[in-house]
C-alpha cells in the first residue's frame, strides 16, 4: 500500500494534447540556439511557446536544421532526459530525415 506522498507522477494530471498549429512563439523568450557540432552540421533552435494549457507546463518546439551541404541525415531521433520530479512528453516529429 502506497501513501499519498509517494504517489507516482503517472497518477498526476494527464498531458494535454497540443496541436503544432496551435503553438505560437513567445515574444518575451527568444529561441534558444544550440549549435551541436560544426562537423555534423546540425543546428537546433528551441522555441518556447507563448501560451500553455496549464500554468505548470512549458510548451516548446525544437527545430533541427541540417547545414551540412554534402550529407542528408537519415533516421534522426531526438531524446530527452529530465529529473525524476519532472515529466516530459515528446510528440511525433514532422520528419526523421534531414535533407541537405
Amino acid at each position: 500500500m502506497k501513501n499519498s506522498s509517494s504517489k507516482s507522477l503517472e497518477n498526476d494530471l494527464p498531458f494535454p494534447i497540443i496541436s503544432l498549429e496551435s503553438i505560437r512563439p513567445s515574444s518575451l523568450n527568444p529561441p534558444i540556439n544550440i549549435k551541436l557540432n560544426n562537423q555534423t552540421g546540425l543546428h537546433c533552435l528551441i522555441h518556447i511557446a507563448r501560451d500553455s494549457p496549464r500554468p505548470d507546463l512549458i510548451v516548446s518546439v525544437l527545430t533541427v536544421t541540417n547545414t551540412n551541404t554534402s550529407n542528408t541525415i537519415n533516421n534522426f531521433h531526438f531524446q530527452v532526459a529530465v529529473p525524476k520530479n519532472m515529466r516530459i512528453k515528446l510528440q511525433n516529429p514532422s520528419a526523421s530525415d534531414l535533407p541537405v
